[in-house]
């Protein structure tokens, strides 16, 4: 990433001490080792004594394999909403359009087999295309208009579910909906539901692009300071924008 240029405005802002451009993940810089561990794997490190505490309580029925199963199918879904939600948190962000997203996604999608016989697959592609809609929305209205993504978001969701009713006027739909679309969520594969398949591809993606990419470089750095991003040359406004319309896309 190029140098960081400080201006003296920038300067008389920065925290004595501080350096230009450093993250939150320098002010861990220096600390004990233990603190550093924990900071970087303290969620982890909670799941695991979750899963050993209630192992121990309830050992023949929690660690079982239909249990394990169970829990795959039900926290895939939501699983890949917090990946999504990762890449804008990593820019300091907020979205809490998610539930009226996820509505009006799927709304589209259904409505467009059962009413109008469409595909399947253009179905899901022109749901996907209004996740990418909804998520642009959010990032010109955040980035280029200077908006707080709390307060955007927030309204966005209640704009989202409106255009939702809209399509269903509130009624739920069953008929019509190809055994191909429903097979994608009841189906299997090795023994596994196809939505762990459909998550583990989305987390693969997401951590290739905060872990392996620039871009994903520029995004930690957005979090950090996006001040110094935008003196080092980073394009704050459109890799914010970027970072909606994935968790479009995810929803």
């Amino acid at each position: 990433m190029p140098d960081v240029v400080e201006t003296d405005e920038t300067r008389e802002r920065r925290p004595p001490g501080e350096q230009p451009g450093a993250g939150a993940g320098a002010k861990t810089r220096g600390a004990p080792p233990w603190q550093q561990f924990i900071a970087k794997y303290g969620v982890l490190v909670a799941l695991v004594v979750t899963i050993i505490v209630f192992s121990v309580l309830k050992p023949h029925v929690f660690p079982t394999g239909s249990n394990l199963k169970a829990i795959l199918e039900q926290f895939s879904p939501l699983a890949i909403i917090g990946f999504g939600l990762t890449v804008v948190l990593v820019m300091g962000d907020f979205d809490l359009s998610v539930p009226g997203m996820i509505g009006l996604g799927s709304a589209v999608v259904v409505a467009l087999m059962s009413r109008s016989g469409t595909n399947y697959i253009l179905a899901i592609l022109i749901g996907l295309l209004v996740g990418v809609a909804g998520g642009a929305i959010n990032g010109l209205l955040v980035a280029f208009a200077g908006a707080s993504s709390f307060i955007i978001t927030l309204a966005m969701g209640q704009v989202f579910n409106g255009f939702e009713y809209l399509i269903t006027k509130q009624e739920t739909i069953f008929q019509g909906i190809p055994n191909a679309y429903t097979q994608i969520a009841t189906g299997t594969f090795l023994g596994l539901s196809n939505q762990f398949f459909i998550m583990l591809g989305v987390l693969i993606i997401i951590y290739l692009l905060l872990e392996q990419s620039t871009i994903g470089r520029f995004m930690y750095a957005l979090g950090g300071n996006q001040e110094a991003a935008r003196l080092s040359g980073i394009r704050v406004r459109e890799l914010r924008t970027l970072g909606f319309m994935i968790i479009g896309v995810c929803s």
